[in-house]
């Protein structure tokens, strides 16, 4: 498969300097490795159960985002929208591989409950 690369340029930490995959956002800050991190007091390194918390973009204002380029595999979307979200996807089946090609998109609220499900039947072609 060619998975082409969706740049979000908020994700871009080649700018920070890091130790052991842990990036120093904050220049004010000691750079410390994982190992040193974790012996820091007052400093959550990992948790199981976390508690999400809303976002809110001061300066959002609502705009279309269109996603020209053709994906296969599973994704993972992460979006902010006020009000409300309308999403349109067009799927097709290249029909490469034996079997059945269902698309199934699920929507999450913050707790990680359903809030939408839809699902997107094979072609029914082989």
């Amino acid at each position: 498969y060619l998975y082409n690369l969706i740049f979000n340029p908020n994700l871009d930490l080649s700018a920070y300097d890091s130790v052991d995959r842990v990036y120093r956002i904050n220049p004010e800050l000691e750079l410390l490795g994982l190992e040193e991190l974790k012996l820091q007091d007052g400093v959550i390194v990992a948790a199981e159960d976390f508690e999400p918390i809303a976002n809110y973009v001061e300066d959002y204002s609502k705009e279309e985002t269109v996603i020209d380029l053709s994906l296969r595999g599973g994704h993972v979307f992460y979006v902010y929208a006020e009000d409300y979200l309308d999403i349109e996807f067009k799927k097709q089946d290249l029909n490469w591989y034996e079997g059945s090609d269902e698309l199934r998109i699920v929507l999450y609220d913050l707790q990680g409950r359903v809030m939408e499900f839809t699902e997107i039947q094979d072609d029914g072609e082989t």
